[in-house]
């Protein structure tokens, strides 16, 4: 294979892994627009058991998702396997997911849902980016368990302190503020 062809497909493979890792931080943020922001417009979200649709409706049902599923997540993606073919790419990426639910147990706690998924990607290269053009999202397994189990030391040593160890809560320590920063400081 000659040089060039093998740089195109590791930089391919590097930025459809990027791309995931962009769907996946939109996810973990709130931030429909960036996870959407990762599928060609004419894409399709094959996503059971709650339905199919296309890319032109993902922010809505991201937010809705947001409002009426789970507080917040945490996704974890293990290193997709990715097949370039030119201009077009197949990626397969295994995922645990970490949720907060708006549901409670018979205590008032939230339940946490965990869960293992494989995410079956299309892509294609549009204007120099790759872009998801059809995902098939397979649900593999779910462990839902409430808060409430937690003993009370771990409970107690989680908690949100200052910087100072006051008992006063420090907002900075917030990992939404802290991301943001991240992301947006200027260098």
């Amino acid at each position: 294979m000659e040089l060039t062809k093998v740089v195109d497909e590791l930089l391919s493979k590097e930025q459809i892994r990027m791309a995931f890792l962009t769907f996946c931080r939109g996810l973990d943020q709130r931030d429909s627009a960036m996870a959407a922001s990762v599928f060609l417009p004419d894409a399709v979200d094959h996503h059971p058991p709650l339905g199919s649709w296309p890319a032109s409706e993902m922010e809505e049902r991201l937010i809705a998702a947001f409002d009426s599923m789970f507080l917040d997540s945490q996704y974890f993606a293990g290193f997709p396997q990715v097949e370039v073919r030119g201009e077009t790419a197949k990626s397969e990426t295994y995922v645990w997911c970490a949720k907060r639910t708006y549901d409670e147990d018979d205590h008032g706690y939230r339940f946490q849902r965990l869960s293992g998924m494989v995410y079956f990607d299309d892509w294609r290269r549009s204007a120099g980016t790759w872009l998801i053009s059809r995902r098939q999202f397979v649900p593999v397994w779910e462990v839902f368990h409430s808060i409430g189990a937690e003993p009370d030391g771990i409970a107690r040593n989680y908690r949100a302190v200052s910087r100072d160890g006051t008992e006063e809560a420090d907002d900075s320590l917030n990992y939404r503020a802290v991301a943001a920063s991240f992301w947006t400081r200027d260098e």
